[in-house]
């Protein structure tokens, strides 16, 4: 199933009238993204290292990795398919911004809770 959606992926990406661009684990294939490209991920991509961008849609391959980190975000008009890897680190975003948008795949979101305790005394409740 996976490898006849990436099929349909790679076809699709390939006669799309929409801008392309693709990262490889080192550089865009056609310049950084914006809200009218597509931007596809075949390498690692990590926006501690990167940095954030904006895209059209997100498609992650089998063979991609993308990791958004604390403070960083990605912001995704449309749609988002992940085939590979995908983790939110604690205080990373991954925006959304049209709501009739898909989200397809595993995703990994890290949050660090922190356990916080109010102790105080004497504590009164009034009898009925």
């Amino acid at each position: 199933m996976k490898a006849l959606y990436l099929l349909l992926l790679l076809l699709f990406s390939s006669i799309s009238i929409a801008q392309t661009t693709t990262w490889d684990g080192s550089s865009w294939s056609n310049g950084v993204p914006n809200n009218s490209t597509d931007a596809i991920i075949t390498g690692n991509y990590d926006t501690s290292i990167n940095g954030d961008f904006t895209a059209k849609n997100l498609s992650v391959s089998i063979s991609g990795a993308m990791t958004i980190t604390s403070a960083n975000s990605i912001t995704v008009q449309t749609n988002i398919d992940n085939l590979g890897n995908f983790t939110i680190e604690d205080k990373g975003s991954l925006v959304m911004i049209d709501d009739i948008g898909t989200v397809f795949g595993n995703y990994i979101v890290k949050k660090i809770h922190q356990t916080i305790h109010k102790w105080g005394l004497p504590l009164f409740f009034p009898r009925q």
